[in-house]
C-alpha cells in the first residue's frame, strides 16, 4: 500500500526520484508529531494536582434516611457514620484513637443498621405473612401435643484452637 502510494506520488511529481526529496516535501511550517500530542505530565505533577475530597460524614444531611446507608449488617466505616466515635486505649492519659484509622473499630460487630426505623420497617414488611395464633392452642400442653420440637443447647468455652 505504502509503496503503490510512493510511485503514485513520484508519478506526479516527475523531477523528484529519491527518498530524500520525497522526505524533504514536508513543509517546515508544519508543526512537528510533538507538539500535536498532549504534553504528558509527571506521576509526581499528577498527585499534587489530585484533590482530596471531603469525607461523606460531611455532605450528610442531618434527617437523612439511616437505614439506606447501613441497610444490612456491615463492617464499621469511618467516612459513612457522621458520629465522633472514639474507642480504644488512651496513650498516656490522653483522648483515645478517633474513628480513622482505629482498628479497635472494625473488631467488634456494631448494630448500626438496627435502628428503630429500620426495625419499624421490617416489622412492617413481615406483617403481610403473620397469622393470628389458634385459639385451640391456649396451654402448653397442646402445644407441645401437637407441635413437638425439642430444643438441645450446649455451650463450650475452649482456650485451645480446637473444640474438644
Amino acid at each position: 500500500m505504502a509503496a503503490a502510494a510512493l510511485t503514485a506520488w513520484l508519478a506526479l511529481h516527475p523531477g523528484v526520484r529519491t527518498l530524500r526529496a520525497f522526505s524533504t516535501a514536508v513543509s517546515p511550517a508544519t508543526p512537528s508529531l510533538r507538539e500535536c500530542l498532549p504534553q504528558r505530565t509527571s506521576k509526581t505533577e499528577r498527585m499534587w494536582k489530585r484533590k482530596a475530597l471531603p469525607p461523606r460524614t460531611e455532605k450528610m444531611a442531618v434527617d437523612q434516611d439511616w437505614p439506606s446507608v447501613y441497610p444490612a449488617a456491615a463492617p464499621f466505616k469511618p467516612s459513612v457514620v457522621p458520629l465522633p466515635i472514639r474507642m480504644g486505649y488512651p496513650v498516656k492519659k490522653g483522648v483515645p484513637l478517633a474513628k480513622e484509622g482505629n482498628l479497635e473499630l472494625l473488631k467488634i460487630p456494631n448494630f448500626l443498621h438496627l435502628t428503630p426505623v429500620a426495625i419499624k420497617r421490617h416489622c412492617e414488611a413481615l406483617k403481610e405473612f403473620c397469622t393470628e395464633w389458634p385459639a385451640a392452642l391456649d396451654s402448653d400442653e397442646k402445644c407441645e401435643k401437637h407441635f413437638p420440637i425439642e430444643i438441645d443447647t450446649a455451650d463450650y468455652v475452649s482456650s485451645g484452637p480446637f473444640i474438644p
